[in-house]
């Protein structure tokens, strides 16, 4: 038996700013690092993008809104830049 999940717009939209706050954080870290630091916070942004990508791809089932393809492009943003900040790190400390 296969069950249908409806779109509720609220669950990307909450998750979405919960990653633009993680954001922030993590743009404030990278330009100041004096104590306090809750930079480290930002790297959760890839799990909150991905939930939002996935909860998105499952109940939106086709539907070409432009909306829908702009929290798109964000999710995969919110994936990949702490990944791009992480290997910059790196290269930086070699």
């Amino acid at each position: 038996m296969k069950t249908t999940i409806s779109f509720n717009k609220w669950i990307p939209l909450t998750l979405l700013m919960i990653n633009l706050f993680l954001f922030l954080l993590l743009m404030e870290e990278l330009i100041d690092a004096t104590e306090p630091n809750y930079g480290s916070w930002s790297f959760l942004m890839p799990v909150f993008g991905w939930i939002s990508f996935y909860y998105i791809r499952i109940t939106s089932k086709g539907k070409a809104h432009v909306s829908l393809k702009i929290m798109q492009g964000l999710n995969l943003f919110f994936i990949i830049f702490p990944l791009i900040i992480v290997v910059w790190i790196i290269i930086l400390m070699v």
